[in-house]
């Protein structure tokens, strides 16, 4: 197996795996309280502004790396 193919393989592994969790996820979310789902939702919110707060840390910190050349 050449590496073209295991990277197909892998990619097409991880592809069903996304898959089948997405699907627990949703059948999770069926399941979920009003109460549950706002707290899921403020987690999911935190998360994505830790994000962009990592990525907008690492753009300073390229530009100030540029900045000190």
């Amino acid at each position: 197996m050449d590496i073209g193919e295991a990277a197909v393989i892998n990619t097409a592994e991880d592809v069903a795996e996304r898959s089948e969790a997405e699907s627990e996820a949703e059948d999770a979310a069926e399941e979920m309280t009003g109460e549950e789902m706002a707290a899921a939702a403020a987690v999911a919110v935190a998360v994505a502004a830790m994000k962009s707060m990592k990525e907008n840390s690492a753009r300073m910190l390229s530009l100030l790396a540029r900045q000190l050349k």
